[in-house]
């Protein structure tokens, strides 16, 4: 496996030199063989895939490797509606892409869940979160 792995949905590759995964090929990745695993498309799926993929995630970590995700944060984007700082395009593309919005609970309900992993970064960017977890010893 390579040292970076971009786990994607669509034709994007925001890291030139990582190995490109499918989304729906996520199972060819052994688990405990990676170092550092990109996730840009949570937010393509489902509250209950979006936990199955996230777990399958991190199972793919080697201790000391690193999961970044990236999704719509819910807080966010409803702060950005009510505040009217989305624009139309903007609401509809979102509305039209995505299956369901990120809240933190979700990844603390998983985090909580065991002791082997914990949020090394946490960054706000627009309407993204984007976190990265460690897999610890």
């Amino acid at each position: 496996m390579s040292k970076y792995i971009y786990v994607h949905a669509g034709d994007n590759n925001p890291v030139p030199d990582a190995e490109k995964i499918n989304i729906s090929n996520v199972n060819m990745i052994s688990n405990g063989s990676s170092e550092n695993i990109l996730c840009d498309c949570l937010d393509l799926f489902t509250i209950s895939e979006r936990t199955v993929l996230t777990n399958e995630l991190l199972k793919k970590l080697r201790v000391g490797g690193t999961l970044h995700l990236k999704f719509i944060n819910l807080k966010l984007f409803s702060k950005n509606c009510y505040l009217d700082r989305i624009e139309e395009k903007q609401l509809n593309n979102i509305i039209a892409n995505v299956k369901s919005l990120v809240d933190d609970s979700h990844l603390e309900q998983i985090l909580n869940n065991s002791t082997n992993f914990a949020i090394k970064s946490l960054v706000y960017d627009g309407l993204s979160e984007n976190v990265i977890i460690e897999r610890r010893a």
